[in-house]
């Protein structure tokens, strides 16, 4: 087992960028925005269903995204929303209507797109996207990152859990005996992701929020007819 071995650079399939075109509901575009350190394979199952009921469907990479999550240092928020708006942009020419769909940080930036660029966006789904960080420990972050400047996710894991390895086997295209304890030991020293990078995502976050000053109890929840076509607007 080499250090190469445990890179995420060689990105599998699932976890590239996705295009799905549309059939009955063409002139509907969704674009589909992962979370942070995401890809969008946590995307696809959703682009794919949309793409079966004939909608047209992209799905995105975010700059930094879809390697180690080391990666992510010195990215700007405004770069990973400058990104999807360049999606957003492309996908508007094709389509009379378009969504945006984002899961976690995507969800996010699909509200930063909708509130700046109205005319663009004709709705938004927001999947567990944060309305606030409530834990103190967050904002010690944008000075935390001076002194300590990577969080590993991974270090203290538990890879006996069958979900921690599923997600582990499933980020890495590489084949990795997750029984050996020096591989299990490896992969908790490597896998970081720089505080700087969360500190964005927090910047982000406040953003979004002073724009989005209406909105529903953090513990609502609501469920559309699953007959309701994306483009109803009555």
């Amino acid at each position: 087992m080499t250090d190469k071995a445990l890179t995420l650079d060689d990105i599998a399939p699932e976890h590239q960028p996705f295009a799905f075109a549309g059939g009955q509901h063409a002139h509907v575009g969704v674009l589909c925005i992962h979370g942070f350190t995401g890809t969008p394979a946590e995307m696809r199952p959703l682009g794919e269903y949309l793409a079966k009921k004939g909608y047209t469907v992209r799905g995105m990479l975010l700059p930094g995204h879809g390697a180690m999550p080391e990666r992510l240092k010195g990215y700007k928020w405004q770069q990973w929303a400058g990104a999807a708006k360049i999606m957003l942009e492309q996908l508007a020419q094709q389509c009379q209507y378009v969504f945006l769909a984002g899961e976690s940080m995507g969800g996010l930036i699909s509200l930063h797109l909708a509130t700046h660029h109205p005319k663009l966006v004709k709705g938004v789904v927001s999947l567990a996207t944060p309305s606030a960080i409530n834990d103190g420990r967050a904002k010690l972050v944008r000075f935390a990152k001076y002194i300590v400047p990577y969080h590993y996710p991974l270090k203290d894991a538990n890879f006996n859990d069958p979900n921690v390895r599923k997600s582990v086997a499933e980020r890495m295209r590489t084949s990795l005996d997750l029984n050996d304890p020096r591989v299990v030991k490896q992969i908790q020293n490597s896998v970081r992701i720089p505080l700087d990078a969360i500190a964005e995502l927090m910047a982000l976050n406040d953003q979004v929020v002073k724009r989005c000053r209406r909105c529903a109890p953090r513990s609502s929840s609501c469920k559309g007819p699953k007959t309701q076509p994306l483009h109803r607007t009555a």
